[in-house]
């Protein structure tokens, strides 16, 4: 299909996680708070923080229970186009959201080039969930329409770098025609609409669920 406006595609990502307070971040008032240091953007929750590096184009959603990163070096891609190549502009953007989920706050990155059409990367995190909402999106600038053959908020990412040895490594799919791959270190599997993937780092197990 060729579009010559934005269109976007949705990734939920679940976390099984604790409740931990606290964060050097200004409120909003809707129970996320946002911040900067440097070339990275933080939003981040009681529960989950996203940490988007504007200068590489790429983000890390990091467990608060214990400062760990959950997936680390993700970005996205539509097409041929990704916000990690060479010579492109990130910018942010956040605002209050609230709708059926409940409240929360959205950041919105928005990569730019010449000569390209824009990608937007929707990041939103509400009060209180364990939960990352992903939505991938294009708006085109151009003069020309675009054909959108594939779409991805996460790309690249790797999932528990940083916990190891994994052991007991179980991956639960559910096949459909909205596929990619998916890196878990020790493991590779096709996510699909929805992914369950378990495993034991010594006497504790740990979980991650995808869901388009």
């Amino acid at each position: 299909m060729e579009f010559r406006n934005r269109i976007t595609g949705v990734l939920a990502i679940l976390f099984a996680l604790s409740l931990l307070a606290g964060g050097a971040f200004a409120a909003t008032g809707t129970g996320v708070w946002v911040g900067s240091c440097g070339d990275v953007v933080m939003i981040q929750n009681a529960r989950i923080r996203v940490d988007y590096n504007l200068a590489q184009g790429s983000y890390s959603i990091v467990d608060r229970k214990d400062s760990l990163s959950r997936v680390t070096g993700a970005s996205l891609r539509v097409n041929e186009w990704a916000s990690t190549s060479v010579g492109l502009r990130n910018t942010c953007q956040s605002r209050p959201v609230k709708d059926a989920i409940g409240v929360g706050r959205k950041l919105t990155i928005t990569t730019t080039g010449l000569g390209r059409p824009e990608l937007v990367l929707d990041i939103t995190l509400y009060k209180d969930r364990s939960f990352v909402l992903l939505a991938a999106g294009i708006d085109n600038t151009t003069s020309k329409p675009v054909r959108v053959r594939y779409m991805n908020p996460m790309v690249g990412g790797v999932a528990f770098d940083r916990l190891n040895p994994k052991s007991d490594i179980r991956i639960v799919e559910n096949p459909s025609a909205l596929t990619a791959d998916a890196d878990f270190g020790h493991a590779q599997a096709r996510r699909a609409n929805n992914l369950l993937v378990t495993f034991a780092v010594g006497d504790r197990q740990k979980s991650l669920v995808f869901g388009q």
